[in-house]
Protein backbone atom coordinates (compact mmCIF):
# COMPACT_ATOMS: atom_id res chain seq x y z
CA UNK A 1 0.00 0.00 0.00
CA UNK A 2 2.42 2.70 0.75
CA UNK A 3 4.73 1.71 -2.25
CA UNK A 4 1.31 2.68 -4.46
CA UNK A 5 0.80 5.89 -2.57
CA UNK A 6 4.05 6.71 -3.05
CA UNK A 7 3.93 6.42 -6.81
CA UNK A 8 0.90 8.56 -6.57
CA UNK A 9 2.74 11.31 -4.59
CA UNK A 10 4.90 11.01 -7.15
CA UNK A 11 2.76 11.41 -9.87
CA UNK A 12 1.06 13.93 -8.32
CA UNK A 13 4.28 15.86 -7.82
CA UNK A 14 5.04 15.76 -11.73
CA UNK A 15 2.00 17.48 -12.65
CA UNK A 16 2.65 19.81 -9.93
CA UNK A 17 4.89 21.49 -12.44
CA UNK A 18 2.54 22.19 -14.80
CA UNK A 19 -0.08 23.26 -12.37
CA UNK A 20 -0.61 25.66 -9.26
CA UNK A 21 -4.36 25.45 -9.25
CA UNK A 22 -6.65 24.62 -6.31
CA UNK A 23 -7.35 20.93 -8.18
CA UNK A 24 -3.66 20.32 -7.44
CA UNK A 25 -3.44 21.59 -3.97
CA UNK A 26 -6.30 19.06 -2.76
CA UNK A 27 -4.84 16.27 -5.13
CA UNK A 28 -1.45 16.90 -2.95
CA UNK A 29 -3.35 17.12 0.41
CA UNK A 30 -5.23 13.92 -0.34
CA UNK A 31 -1.75 12.31 -1.41
CA UNK A 32 -0.49 13.63 2.43
CA UNK A 33 -3.28 11.61 4.04
CA UNK A 34 -3.37 8.62 2.40
CA UNK A 35 0.50 8.65 3.08
CA UNK A 36 -0.56 9.28 6.94
CA UNK A 37 -3.42 6.52 6.67
CA UNK A 38 -0.88 3.77 5.50
CA UNK A 39 1.81 5.03 8.18
CA UNK A 40 -1.31 4.67 11.27
CA UNK A 41 -2.16 0.91 9.45
CA UNK A 42 1.48 -0.29 9.29
CA UNK A 43 1.33 0.80 13.12
CA UNK A 44 -2.39 -1.16 14.00
CA UNK A 45 -0.75 -4.35 11.88
CA UNK A 46 2.21 -4.40 14.17
CA UNK A 47 0.17 -3.80 17.32
CA UNK A 48 -1.92 -6.86 16.28
CA UNK A 49 0.78 -9.27 15.56
CA UNK A 50 2.08 -8.43 18.88
CA UNK A 51 -1.14 -9.07 20.42
CA UNK A 52 -1.42 -12.49 18.37
CA UNK A 53 1.66 -13.15 19.34
CA UNK A 54 0.95 -12.63 23.41
CA UNK A 55 -2.85 -14.62 22.70
CA UNK A 56 -1.05 -17.72 21.61
CA UNK A 57 1.01 -17.53 24.39
CA UNK A 58 -1.78 -17.00 27.18
CA UNK A 59 -3.29 -20.09 24.87
CA UNK A 60 -0.73 -22.29 25.25
CA UNK A 61 -0.50 -21.66 28.88
CA UNK A 62 -4.01 -22.10 29.44
CA UNK A 63 -4.01 -25.34 27.70
CA UNK A 64 -1.19 -26.59 30.35
CA UNK A 65 -2.98 -25.49 32.68
CA UNK A 66 -6.24 -27.40 31.92
CA UNK A 67 -4.12 -30.27 31.21
CA UNK A 68 -2.81 -30.62 34.76
CA UNK A 69 -6.67 -30.01 35.93
CA UNK A 70 -8.47 -31.58 33.85
CA UNK A 71 -6.04 -34.96 33.55
CA UNK A 72 -7.98 -37.92 33.95
CA UNK A 73 -5.04 -39.23 36.66
CA UNK A 74 -5.89 -36.79 38.99
CA UNK A 75 -9.43 -36.78 39.39
CA UNK A 76 -11.89 -39.02 40.42
CA UNK A 77 -15.67 -39.41 41.12
CA UNK A 78 -16.99 -40.36 43.82
CA UNK A 79 -20.43 -40.86 45.47
CA UNK A 80 -20.97 -40.06 48.96
CA UNK A 81 -22.27 -43.09 50.48
CA UNK A 82 -24.25 -41.44 53.09
CA UNK A 83 -26.22 -38.75 51.05
CA UNK A 84 -26.04 -39.78 47.73
CA UNK A 85 -24.15 -36.84 46.40
CA UNK A 86 -21.61 -37.40 43.20
CA UNK A 87 -18.56 -35.40 43.46
CA UNK A 88 -15.08 -35.20 41.84
CA UNK A 89 -12.05 -35.02 44.01
CA UNK A 90 -8.16 -35.40 43.48
CA UNK A 91 -7.24 -39.12 43.44
CA UNK A 92 -5.16 -39.96 46.73
CA UNK A 93 -2.04 -41.99 46.60
CA UNK A 94 -2.96 -43.65 50.31
CA UNK A 95 -6.52 -45.21 50.78
CA UNK A 96 -6.69 -44.39 54.03
CA UNK A 97 -6.80 -40.47 54.10
CA UNK A 98 -10.18 -38.70 54.41
CA UNK A 99 -12.12 -37.40 52.12
CA UNK A 100 -15.20 -35.27 53.08
CA UNK A 101 -19.10 -34.79 50.96
CA UNK A 102 -19.07 -31.76 49.87
CA UNK A 103 -22.84 -31.64 50.76
CA UNK A 104 -23.53 -33.61 54.39
CA UNK A 105 -19.94 -33.00 55.05
CA UNK A 106 -19.39 -36.40 56.26
CA UNK A 107 -15.75 -38.64 56.35
CA UNK A 108 -15.71 -41.35 53.62
CA UNK A 109 -13.41 -43.76 54.28
CA UNK A 110 -10.72 -46.08 53.20
CA UNK A 111 -11.56 -44.67 49.44
CA UNK A 112 -10.45 -46.15 46.68
CA UNK A 113 -8.48 -45.04 44.08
Amino acid sequence: MKEKISYMKGLIEGLKSESDSKEMKILIAIGEILSEIADSLQEIKEKLNTMNDYIEEIDRDLGELEEYVYSEGTQTTIECPYCGEIFSCEKRENGDEEIFCPVCHRAIINLES
